[in-house]
Formats: C-alpha cells, sequence, structure tokens
C-alpha cells in the first residue's frame, strides 16, 4: 500500500511538473510573440512615415528630370 502511494504521489508530482512546464512555456511564447507584434507596428508606421516623408523628394526629382 505504501508503494502504491508512493507511485501515486510520484505521479501526481510529475503531472504538476509537466503543467507547470507548459504554463511557463506558453507564457514565453505569449510574451515573445507580443515583443514581435510590438516591434512590427512600431517598425512599419515608422517606416510608412518615412516613405511618406520621402514621397515629394522623390517626386520633385521626377518633375526636375521631365523639366530638363
Amino acid at each position: 500500500m505504501q508503494c502504491f502511494y508512493l507511485n501515486t504521489t510520484l505521479k501526481l508530482n510529475m503531472q504538476a511538473h509537466t503543467s507547470l512546464l507548459k504554463l511557463y512555456l506558453m507564457t514565453a511564447i505569449k510574451f515573445i510573440l507580443l515583443i514581435v507584434v510590438k516591434a512590427y507596428h512600431l517598425i512599419s508606421s515608422h517606416l510608412f512615415s518615412f516613405l511618406l516623408c520621402l514621397w515629394p523628394i522623390k517626386f520633385a526629382c521626377l518633375l526636375k528630370e521631365d523639366v530638363q
């Protein structure tokens, strides 16, 4: 009976440890995905505004080439 109790306790401890490990892993994955999404939004918004700033310069260069 004592052997069965120890076996059951060991199995429950392993299941709890595995569940905790899965929880930590899922939390880490969510955190990494959050960082990636935030970085993408930051880069894309800055890149878009940077391209908007460059557009008049490119347009002016094209007009200058047409005039010459």
